[in-house]
């Protein structure tokens, strides 16, 4: 009895100390609507009215690929009335800056007890306006959806943040290796300034940028950075604080060897910045020293910058290409370009394309009802097929994707398929289909040029709810893991299935959705047709297309839901959805949401799975949409059209595969040469923590075994200060220490 108590309330501690949750958190997102630049170096602005509260978090969901940077201000008054608007304005008063992001920049957490005012009365900042900078028109036809979700809390902390910003407007001389240019001002604001973290902006020729203040002849560093790198707001490990009276400096470090002529400072991705955003708190007591926002714009003393800056300050920084690689920014167009657009392949003239799989290989199998058509008349209103007879065709088809055409492989299935709808093909070439007409899940092996059944799962034509039956079954996938294989059992029964490899029933999850998309939002793990289903191996996850209640579903790997991931006002339902290690959750919905809208394809890359741009066809519009699949940078999109089958193939221009460096390793200083991330270090770490948690927890046990838990003379329970975590590395940025 005292052993199980010991691990009860070790696990009790344990669990009570990873996560603190902020209970009056709350959420204000600033999107761009869906642009798509029709010039280089286009710039557009978003506003929103603020709500009240105090910025803590900045979340950006965006990508080097698209965007050149982005820059989130807060105004008194935006510039234009409207919401959205082309080219660089921003505020129409006073303008303060409040975050910016280039470079593939990960999230920004401020320090506990510190955050941005905006909304409440009296607060300068009643509007957010987003201002994006787009070096390059997409190719294809893209839109960007890219954002900021900021996260806010009620209650009013100790200490209120701004941004002070060293700009350089001077031109860059050319065929140097080192040219400076220095930017100085006195700070005369009585409030004490403790900056916390600071950023560096240049474009191509920037090397190194840096600041210091200076106090009674002693120079001290603010920060520098090579701007190069994901231009974060990176985190001032010491405590410093700028006083009445102090001179502040900056210099960037250019490199202008290969230029014939001077190079002009300006927003132009042919021309140049020099920024350094210095991130600071002052208490919320204070007077604002800044009410039009802060910054220094010119060099007020240029003997003194030029005779005393300090050399560390343009020295150029240990090399991190890991860092460069991920903000290495696109030297050709980002966009979404239609490769291929078919309605026959070989002899075959396609049905509705109910189904795609990748095979490892990177080929592609197409399931197809050739001339098969689903209509209200399939089936009585028991589900049960009317016309039992098999499709006299062969309906799936193994093609390889080529540059300008389909080639086909080899075609199975004549008369044995009654209405095609799921595919999926496992890396040992296994393929497992579903048939709403038979309501069967089979699973096949290709044997002498013919589809063999292994095993088969369902009654042939008899739809039922119990887990011997399934009724119009929608789609299959099967986990790398452990050959697990989930089926979304869709029309009629609402559900997901899952079976062992040997297709032994393990368990079901999900259930039916009290309304459809008429109501409020639906109770996640309910489902109003789930129609696709797709894994996630690496991380375990299971993503479900809730068809009708136009969103897809994120469960564990137990069939517990995680999220959702819906858009209302772009589109109504979602009919299929797949999810890509590097891109993300790409679904599409089937039809139009209103009568002069496009069809398009959604892209939400992990781990937010916030939306951030979408594509379609650009030798036609999609029509009826029933099935998307991914492979590396190239999709595959079948619709069902009632003319007949569509298969369109798409490829993803991008940068490439950027490596996965965690955004804790991109928040360390570059300086920092021990290896804090190694395993060794990590294993001391683990079992150190692992140690002290057993000994807390068995003194908590003798304790309560004693009979002391309330009666302790002394006793001051331990606090955590840990901040919530979606626990990524995508995400997470530097601690919230109590400044």
């Amino acid at each position: 009895m005292k052993f199980g108590l010991f691990w009860i309330t070790l696990i009790t501690y344990y669990v009570a100390s990873v996560r603190r949750v902020v209970a009056n958190e709350h959420q204000l997102v600033v999107q761009v609507p869906g642009y798509s630049p029709k010039e280089d170096d286009a710039y557009i602005g978003v506003s929103i009215k603020a709500t009240a509260g105090y910025i803590v978090r900045f979340e950006p969901f965006a990508h080097a690929d698209r965007i050149h940077h982005m820059l989130l201000y807060g105004c008194d008054k935006p510039a234009y009335d409207s919401s959205f608007w082309e080219g660089g304005a921003t505020c129409a008063g006073a303008s303060h800056i409040l975050y910016a992001w280039a470079r593939n920049a990960p999230s920004l957490s401020l320090p506990e007890g510190v955050g941005f005012a905006i909304g409440n009365k009296g607060d300068p900042v009643q509007y957010i306006v987003l201002q994006v900078h787009y070096a390059h028109p997409f190719s294809g036809n893209v839109r960007d959806f890219a954002g900021v979700t900021m996260h806010l809390v009620d209650t009013r902390p100790a200490n209120l943040a701004a941004v002070y910003l060293f700009v350089s407007g001077e031109a860059i001389p050319p065929r140097r290796d080192v040219a400076l240019n220095n930017i100085s001002c006195t700070y005369d604001g009585d409030a004490e300034l403790t900056p916390f973290a600071f950023r560096t902006h240049t474009h191509q020729m920037g090397r190194v940028v840096s600041a210091y203040f200076k106090r009674s002849g002693q120079w001290t560093q603010i920060g520098k950075r090579n701007p190069q790198w994901p231009q974060l707001f990176q985190k001032i490990d010491k405590k410093i604080v700028i006083k009445k009276g102090d001179f502040m400096a900056a210099t960037c470090r250019f490199d202008s060897h290969d230029k014939a002529e001077f190079t002009p400072m300006g927003s132009m991705g042919t021309a140049e910045m020099c920024n350094f955003y210095m991130m600071f708190y002052r208490s919320a007591d204070s007077q604002d020293p800044f009410p039009w926002g802060g910054g220094c714009g010119g060099n007020e003393n240029e003997e003194l910058v030029a005779a005393e800056y300090p050399k560390d300050g343009v020295s150029l920084l240990p090399k991190h290409p890991e860092w460069e690689h991920v903000a290495h920014q696109m030297d050709k167009p980002f966009g979404v370009k239609q490769r291929l657009g078919v309605s026959k392949v070989g002899d075959h003239k396609l049905g509705q394309i109910s189904g795609l799989s990748y095979g490892k290989d990177g080929s592609l199998y197409l399931f197809h009802r050739s001339e098969r058509i689903w209509d209200g008349s399939t089936f009585d209103q028991y589900n049960k097929l009317q016309d039992e007879s098999a499709i006299n065709d062969d309906v799936l088809l193994h093609v390889d994707v080529g540059i300008a055409s389909l080639k086909l492989r080899s075609s199975y299935g004549k008369n044995q398929f009654y209405l095609p709808h799921g595919v999926f093909v496992d890396d040992s070439d296994y393929i497992y289909t579903t048939d709403v007409g038979s309501h069967q899940v089979i699973k096949w092996k290709v044997e002498s040029g013919n589809l063999k059944p292994v095993f088969t799962l369902g009654e042939k034509f008899q739809p039922g709810s119990d887990t011997n039956h399934f009724c119009k079954p929608s789609g299959v996938a099967v986990s790398r893991n452990d050959g697990f294989i989930y089926v979304s059992d869709g029309y009629c029964n609402n559900r997901v299935m899952v079976f062992d490899k040997n297709g032994k029933f393990i368990q079901q999850f999900g259930s039916a959705s009290t309304m459809g998309r008429e109501a409020s939002k639906p109770q996640l793990g309910t489902f109003f047709l789930p129609h696709d289903i797709v894994l996630d191996n690496k991380l375990r996850r299971i993503f479900v297309a809730d068809r009708e209640n136009g969103r897809v579903q994120i469960f564990n790997q137990s069939g517990v839901p995680v999220q959702d991931v819906s858009y209302p006002s772009l589109f109504r339902d979602v009919y299929s959805a797949d999810y890509d290690e590097e891109h993300g959750l790409i679904m599409i919905p089937g039809s139009r949401i209103t009568e002069n809208a496009q069809i398009e394809a959604f892209v939400c890359p992990a781990p937010s799975f916030k939306l951030q741009f979408s594509f379609r066809p650009t030798d036609s519009s999609f029509k009826r949409p029933h099935i998307i699949r991914i492979r590396d940078n190239v999709v595959a999109i079948g619709e069902i059209a009632e003319e007949g089958g569509r298969l369109s193939i798409f490829d993803i221009v991008t940068q490439g595969h950027h490596p996965q460096v965690s955004s804790k390793e991109l928040y360390r200083s570059p300086d920092d040469v021990n290896d804090a991330g190694s395993p060794f270090f990590i294993t001391l770490l683990v079992i150190a923590s692992v140690l002290i948690a057993c000994f807390v927890a068995y003194m908590r046990y003798r304790d309560v075994s004693d009979g002391n838990i309330v009666d302790r003379t002394g006793f001051k329970p331990l606090k955590t200060d840990d901040i919530p975590s979606d626990n990524s590395d995508e995400e997470e940025e530097y601690s919230r220490a109590r400044p």
